[in-house]
């Protein structure tokens, strides 16, 4: 039995990208049946806002950000 943790920040959208892909390769892997996957949760950007922001608005918030903590 192959155990495999997959830790991922749900609102990720690499993250889930990444989930899409390994889930593909699954489905073709002739040893998928001893496989035991556990997806944990993790968060990568605990400041994110709850808002949908566009990338340069993101981009923005992160140089405040590095600014304020010089």
């Amino acid at each position: 039995m192959m155990q495999l943790q997959i830790w991922s920040d749900y609102a990720c959208p690499y993250c889930y990208i990444g989930k899409r892909h390994l889930e593909a390769v699954f489905r073709e892997f002739e040893h998928a049946h001893d496989l035991k996957i556990e997806f944990r949760a993790f968060e990568l950007d605990r400041d994110a806002s709850r808002e949908v922001v566009s990338s340069e608005q993101r981009i923005e918030q992160s140089r405040r950000r590095v600014r304020r903590a010089r």
